[in-house]
């Protein structure tokens, strides 16, 4: 029997092949509107148009503010004829960027760009600050029309309250933290690292799709290798605690051209020396083919970027386009297998410039960082790659070169020795989503949050355009690539902010195409087929939620339970987890051990799918084929442990040689509405260890959009007279999610109670003149404000002016407050039909001048000193 010891010196050789092809190095939910809002209610008025307002899902604010006819919304107050587009941004958004979370436009928004674009249109981008420090991914775009009117607002903003801007964890200090995480993560030598200078920002990961709605203050850096290694890590350090908050690789994995060669020899500096240079503009070819394949691809590309958007190479300026060809890390990533953009130039291993997609997939790349500076993380990061495939396809279509039949159109990097590695008019063919809700969407750790793999909605939605046909309940006819080309580069160059998500690319491609209505044969149909591409790839819903929590382990143990037979941790921190995590599970690896993990889940009674998918590693000392070792995942009855299905059991004999993959996809839709236990139970006998290590468990599930039942119509009189006050009731809502609920009373007259507090029902109105009101109420979810119910059937209440009876010795009369009585006597009562206040009687000897006197009665009784009186109140 072996000694009772756990099996160390094991770590994951690999890593599971997701696709990751093409990687860059970068510089650096969609629910309808509650349309309400007193300020939205003006935008309708002022326009004459409905307004679309799209809200994020994570902050309650406006992300997109459009008319739903595209026309433009007027300037809010006069400005002058000269007045720039910045000021006439700030204008507008000091009237209405409370929409957006913007309280002070003047402190919170400096300008980060501004660009004048065809028929006059300008474009002002904001940087939202906080107490002068920028705050990560929150930028908001203004677009005008010529005469400076509004055509669209959107963006993200952190309304986050304000937050201490000192730092406590010294700068020096924070350079050694990033140093040393990313050190550890990809096991180099700190002393072949370099940092840059942190800066102070203001960080909230509910923009980038990933944490609750909270400011921190953090030490941005960017940490690269000093050996030739495709890493540019960004790292947010919390300048209180230290704590490593946020890191990611900002390599996405370029008319003047410079192409070098490497030849396969690793750890040459990039692009190379003199004698590398290979190919320079006006040369003919090499001979090597990588380095001619790359450079003509990159003119390819180029051309395509001048002919169809007008676009002097990656920078718009004329950039020289540097290409390293047979490009090698070091010797054991030799020959490399992948591409990249490194902030400043394309490099390629063996092979990889063989593709002209690929090399157009790269070159975009530099574009985006150029333009929407799309951050390389979650979803901004899905989009980003996207993007390049969406262009790839584009120049692989029309330069006339490489394999273009039929069979291969829409396939990315089919000309690469190992063939297409994505197929964009069927993502699912290669494991990725073609819809938000599918299945396949990834909401793991690994792949920078599913750069690549969740690029399938995108493309999926481009090859819609493109080509039309049907899909997902949805007939799209197809515009051509021009017409597609042009609403992607508008999008991509004028309406994303770094930080955009699907359903801001949902709204952002519409309001493209409105943009270019009447200009390259783009019609008004035409934006309908992009809205109905959009609908059949669901880019306007929420994603699946992953409802455990902590589940890649990076808290540590926290929300997870362990037991061990031999008494030793199960979740652990170490530099070689899965996907380039710190923490995952390792169960058993000794003798005779008996060892389970579990977290304790509620999947909702709603839920309309539900899915689960584990990263696992299994290493062995067993040889034969014969299971001696097991790892069940299990679905257990939380109150007594019983086991209700296995889901999947996997032994010594699925060995992975130290490479992680992804188990198999498993439904768990039958337990909705019930709390079960998931579990990781690992046995092993008295011989030859086996070791099961699992991370990044996700338990997807899609729920029906939360929705708030109209209220019942208002309750009140039917009957009353001017400036009085009526006292109206409503109730009846309710969340589908159980959240609670708030009452607005629209009174008919252009005002609104506004939204009364959680629990109030009961409201007090009047109004100032007669007439017949039709009150209405609606309802909204208080947690997620944006959420709204449709308005309560409307009440009809009758306003009547006040009357006032006289009597006098000349007799009788009724009149209202707006009635002239003449040739009465100087002494006379009165009676009103509404309560007795101090009602202010002009008079005067002529009758239509009553502005000389005035004289207030406050008795049923008064002595007139005239025969012609006129009411006012």
């Amino acid at each position: 029997m072996k000694a009772l010891a756990r099996i160390t010196g094991w770590s994951a050789k690999g890593y599971l092949p997701l696709n990751l092809l093409f990687i860059t190095i970068l510089v650096t939910s969609a629910w309808g509107a509650s349309t309400s809002d007193p300020l939205i209610n003006e935008l309708t008025k002022s326009s004459g148009s409905n307004i679309y307002a799209g809200y994020h899902s994570g902050t309650g604010k406006l992300r997109f503010l459009r008319t739903e006819q595209g026309t433009a919304i007027p300037q809010p107050f006069a400005i002058p004829r000269d007045a720039t587009p910045e000021l006439a941004a700030r204008s507008f958004l000091n009237k209405y960027g409370r929409l957006f979370g913007i309280t002070d436009p003047s402190k919170e928004l400096t300008v980060k760009r501004e660009r004048i674009a065809d028929r006059g249109r300008s474009f002002i981008r904001f940087q939202q600050m906080n107490q002068g420090l920028p705050v990560i991914g929150a930028e908001v775009i203004v677009q005008m029309d010529s005469k400076k009117n509004v055509l669209s607002v959107n963006g993200e903003i952190s309304p986050a309250p304000a937050i201490r801007t000192t730092p406590v964890f010294p700068l020096e200090a924070a350079k050694e933290k990033a140093l040393e995480m990313v050190g550890t993560l990809y096991q180099i030598d700190i002393a072949r690292l370099t940092v840059s200078e942190p800066v102070l920002w203001i960080y909230n990961p509910v923009l980038l799709g990933k944490g609750p709605n909270a400011n921190t203050l953090v030490w941005r850096m960017e940490v690269k290798a000093t050996v030739i290694h495709p890493l540019r890590e960004m790292v947010l350090v919390d300048a209180a605690s230290g704590d490593v908050v946020l890191h990611f690789n900002q390599i996405d994995s370029v008319l003047n051209r410079k192409t070098y060669d490497h030849g396969n020899m690793a750890g040459r500096a990039l692009p190379g020396n003199l004698a590398d240079l290979r190919r320079s503009e006006g040369q003919g070819p090499s001979g090597i083919t990588d380095v001619d394949l790359a450079h003509d691809y990159a003119g390819d590309t180029y051309t395509f970027y001048s002919l169809y958007h007008g676009r002097d190479s990656i920078d718009n300026a004329g950039m020289t386009l540097i290409s390293t060809t047979r490009f090698c890390p070091d010797i054991s990533y030799c020959p490399y297998q992948n591409a990249f953009w490194n902030g400043s130039q394309m490099v390629y291993g063996e092979g990889f410039a063989s593709a002209d997609d690929v090399v157009a997939h790269e070159m975009t790349h530099g574009v985006t960082e150029q333009e929407s500076n799309l951050m390389y993380y979650m979803q901004s990061g899905a989009i980003n790659e996207s993007f390049s495939d969406v262009w790839g396809e584009f120049v692989d279509l029309t330069n006339g070169k490489g394999n273009d039949g039929p069979s291969v159109r829409w396939l990315m990097g089919e000309d690469l020795l190992i063939g297409a590695v994505r197929n964009m008019s069927d993502p699912p063919a290669f494991g990725d989503p073609d819809r938000m809700l599918s299945p396949n969407y990834w909401c793991h750790l690994c792949d920078n949050g599913g750069v690549h793999i969740n690029s399938g909605i995108g493309n999926k939605a481009a090859y819609l355009m493109t080509d039309g046909g049907s899909f997902n309940g949805k007939t799209i006819t197809g515009l051509g690539m021009t017409k597609v080309a042009k609403i992607f580069y508008e999008a991509q160059t004028h309406l994303l902010t770094s930080a955009s998500d699907y359903n801001d690319l949902a709204d952002t491609l519409q309001q493209a195409c409105i943009n270019l209505i009447g200009t390259d044969g783009i019609t008004a149909p035409d934006c309908q087929e992009v809205v109905n591409a959009i609908s059949a790839t669901e880019m306007n819903h929420k994603p699946p939620a992953n409802v455990l929590h902590n589940p890649g382990f990076e808290d540590g143990k926290v929300n997870w339970a362990e037991h061990s037979s031999g008494g030793y941790p199960i979740i652990v921190k170490t530099p070689s987890a899965f996907c380039y995590s710190q923490w995952f599970a390792i169960l058993a690896g000794y003798d005779n051990a008996t060892e389970y993990f579990y977290q304790d889940v509620t999947i909702p009674p709603d839920a309309l799918q539900t899915y689960l998918r584990f990263a696992y590693s299994i290493s062995t000392h067993e040889v034969e084929s014969q299971v001696y070792d097991t790892m069940k995942v299990e679905v257990v009855r939380p109150s007594d442990n019983a086991v209700l299905e296995t889901l999947e059991t996997l032994s010594n004999v699925n060995k992975t040689h130290g490479y992680w993959y992804f188990g198999s996809t498993y439904d768990l839709l039958s337990y909705k509405g019930q709390t079960i236990r998931l579990r990781f139970y690992a046995t092993t006998n008295n011989s030859y260890l086996t070791l099961f290590l699992v991370d990044d468990i996700a338990l997807g599930v899609v729920t029906p959009p939360e929705t708030i039942s109209a209220p019942t119509p208002p309750d009140g009189p039917t009957n009353g007279v001017i400036l009085t006050s009526y006292s109206f009731t409503t109730g009846g809502s309710s969340s589908s999610s159980g959240d609670p609920v708030q009452y607005l009373f629209d009174w008919g007259d252009g005002t609104t109670s506004g939204w009364l507090p959680v629990g109030v029902t009961s409201v007090s109105k009047s109004w100032n003149n007669p007439g017949t009101y039709q009150v209405k109420v609606q309802a909204r979810c208080a947690t997620h404000t944006p959420i709204g119910s449709s308005w309560s059937q409307s009440f009809s209440i009758n306003i009547i002016p006040i009357q006032i009876t006289l009597q006098s010795t000349a007799g009788s009369s009724i009149f209202d407050s707006c009635s002239l009585i003449t040739n009465y006597q100087p002494s006379f009562q009165w009676t009103a039909n509404g309560p007795l206040k101090k009602y202010t009687v002009l008079i005067s000897t002529s009758p239509t001048d009553f502005t000389t006197r005035g004289t207030v009665l406050t008795k049923g009784t008064v002595l007139g000193t005239s025969n012609t009186w006129k009411p006012l109140f």
